[in-house]
């Protein structure tokens, strides 16, 4: 395994054979995975890693372009992978992705809600707040995992067998920083919804649970290298995560060595929740 600080960008498929090495099968070969947000940072990460498990990889995304390069890539693998444009907000609009995904890969074992949104929506205070600014926030991160859950779910309660990952933040958790209001509540909204709905299907074999990001080096937070510095420097770690930092513990949730964690939030932040302003 690697250091504490040491990025795993460009080598994940290391730490999943390290554990192979121990005797630990993550039994997901052949597993049919449903990411959204999947064209780039994060989702694009974990689209790849868990191709690599053996997974087959429903690429969702805004950005048909974008997505359809990310599953040309995973294909090039020798893996099985198709790009749906997706609005996440919409209802029919998810209901047509869920669909899809059924007719072409016969199920879905495995959800990531990881679509987000963040500038230009971010950065007003609330009294200054356009409300269509709240309203997106709210739509994509919040409505979208509900959407998404909802239209999900019942093919995994029939397996009696689901793994539904939700990314939140730790902005979910202490509330943000100026400007960060929608966005914060958005994401505390996700980790909250992770609770409910793992009381609702644990019964049925499906576990739910939320990971919470610290600051990543994704194209939704280049900020620059003086203010992505900053963050560096508050992060105990002393470094931004490599979107391959979050997606290794997104896989592992997926996994048979989770099957007994539910409801839980795993916080991915290089310390940064015990940061001291």
């Amino acid at each position: 395994m690697s250091g504490m600080g040491e990025p795993l960008q460009g080598r994940p498929s290391a730490v999943l054979i390290s554990c192979r090495g121990m005797n630990m099968d993550f039994g997901l070969e052949n597993r049919v995975v449903l990411i959204t947000g999947a064209a780039q940072g994060i989702g694009r990460e974990t689209a790849k890693l868990f191709s690599r498990e053996g997974c087959r990889i429903a690429i969702v995304d805004k950005n048909l372009e974008l997505g359809q390069s990310v599953a040309n890539e995973i294909g090039s693998e020798g893996r099985e992978s198709f790009a749906i444009e997706c609005d996440v907000s919409n209802t029919q609009s998810v209901v047509d992705a869920v669909g899809k995904v059924r007719r072409v890969f016969g199920g879905i074992d495995v959800l990531v809600n990881n679509a987000g949104v963040g500038p230009p929506f971010l950065g007003k205070r609330i009294v200054e707040m356009p409300e269509e600014h709240w309203d997106r926030m709210i739509a994509v991160h919040l409505r979208g995992t509900f959407l998404f859950t909802k239209y999900t779910a019942p093919l995994m309660v029939a397996r009696r067998w689901g793994r539904i990952i939700n990314i939140g933040s730790i902005h979910g958790i202490s509330g943000g920083r100026l400007g960060f209001a929608n966005y914060a509540s958005a994401k505390a909204g996700v980790e909250c919804f992770t609770k409910a709905s793992s009381l609702e299907f644990a019964p049925s074999g499906v576990t739910v649970n939320c990971v919470a990001p610290g600051y990543t080096k994704t194209p939704m937070l280049s900020l620059g290298p003086e203010m992505e510095s900053l963050m560096a420097r508050q992060t105990p770690v002393g470094r931004l995560a490599e979107p391959a930092d979050i997606a290794v513990v997104i896989v592992f949730l997926a996994s048979h060595p989770a099957s007994h964690i539910t409801g839980a939030t795993v916080r991915v932040d290089g310390g940064r929740a015990f940061y001291t302003f």
